[in-house]
């Protein structure tokens, strides 16, 4: 009776121990997982201040900068990835966004295009333009 006792007791320190090890292997990717999609949808780069973007164009336009094209689904989860309310988000709020950064990324010399049916984008050249801007504002910022 004793052998099974501490045999139980045994086998519960073991899945004690592996579900810690498991809930941090969890949260090192969830961490993993959180840097990826700032870096491909480009959250994590910070405009020049000078273009006088919203929090959410901002987001936006940072993710047409980082990717060839972004889909409306990739704007939604740009916009409301890290969100933690239940309130409903329509993909319209995507196009008037987008029509609102275009107009004030036009006095910079800035356009975004829209394939239909597809989504946003800039030409590689004004893609690779706006990471410069990008590049020298943080220089010159500190930020």
């Amino acid at each position: 009776m004793m052998r099974l006792r501490g045999s139980c007791e045994e086998r519960l320190a073991l899945a004690e121990a592996k579900c810690e090890r498991l809930q941090i292997e969890n949260e090192e990717l969830q961490e993993s997982m959180r840097q990826l999609e700032a870096e491909c949808l480009g959250t994590s780069m910070l405009l020049p201040l000078s273009w006088q973007l919203t929090g959410s164009e901002a987001a936006l336009v940072a993710c047409i900068i980082s990717n060839p094209i972004m889909t409306k689904a990739m704007a939604m989860h740009a916009l409301y990835a890290m969100r933690h309310d239940d309130a409903a988000a329509l993909d319209k709020i995507v196009d008037v966004l987008v029509c609102k950064a275009r107009k004030k990324l036009a006095a910079q010399g800035i356009k975004i295009e829209t394939r239909w049916g597809v989504g946003y984008f800039m030409t590689e050249a004004m893609r690779q333009r706006c990471r410069e801007e990008v590049e020298a504002e943080a220089a010159t910022s500190g930020r």
